[in-house]
């Protein structure tokens, strides 16, 4: 967990600048969130699924941002919407 949140930023922004974002590539998918000693991409210090925690923490800025509920979080599908709307920058 140190790693992701002293990488926080690094780790967005090769995700940003690599295209990596809506990548619909299985293979490349599974690199960055199936369990592993680390996520290739990043370092070899970083956790394995590390974009997970990038995924949890646009959707906690999200929540902050916006007052629903988890039901109506799941519910919307327009995941461009939950980007925009969670103004996540590390």
């Amino acid at each position: 967990m140190q790693f992701c949140f002293d990488n926080e930023k690094q780790m967005w922004t090769y995700l940003i600048e690599q295209k990596l974002l809506f990548i619909t590539d299985n293979f490349r998918i599974n690199q960055f969130i199936e369990e592993a000693p680390f996520t290739k991409d990043f370092s070899t210090d970083s956790p394995g699924k590390s974009a997970i925690w990038i995924g949890y923490r646009i959707v906690e800025k999200y929540f902050e941002r916006n007052n629903i509920t988890i039901q109506q979080l799941m519910l919307e599908n327009n995941y461009q919407k939950i980007l925009n709307e969670s103004r996540y920058s590390p």
